[in-house]
C-alpha cells in the first residue's frame, strides 16, 4: 500500500500538475510528478482509445484528458534537481 504524505498543484493553462510525496508498503519515499493535459477534442480521444480495443461501460462519458507521471526515487532525487536546475537555468537565460 503506497501512503500519500503531501500533495502541492500547479494550473498553468490547459495543463494541471501534482507534485506528491509518497511512501511505498517497503519504507522507500517517492516523488510522483502527474501532469494532465485538456488537449484533445473528445471525438479524437475517442477514436484514439478506440483503436486500443477500449471498451466503456453504459453511462461512462468520454475523458478527453490524457495523464503522464513522473516518479523520482528518494536515492535519485539529487541527480534529477541537479540536471533539472542547469536546465531551468539555461531555459532562463533564453
Amino acid at each position: 500500500m503506497v501512503e500519500e504524505i503531501a500533495t502541492k498543484s500547479l494550473k498553468c493553462g490547459k495543463r494541471l500538475y501534482h507534485f506528491n510525496l509518497k511512501k511505498t508498503s517497503g519504507g522507500n519515499k517517492y516523488i510522483d510528478i502527474v501532469e494532465i493535459r485538456n488537449q484533445r477534442p473528445v471525438a479524437k480521444a475517442m477514436e484514439h482509445r478506440a483503436s486500443q480495443s477500449f471498451v466503456r461501460g453504459a453511462g461512462q462519458q468520454e475523458d478527453s484528458r490524457e495523464k503522464d507521471r513522473i516518479m523520482i526515487f528518494e536515492d535519485h532525487i539529487n541527480e534529477f534537481m541537479k540536471i533539472l536546475s542547469e536546465m531551468a537555468a539555461n531555459l532562463k537565460k533564453g
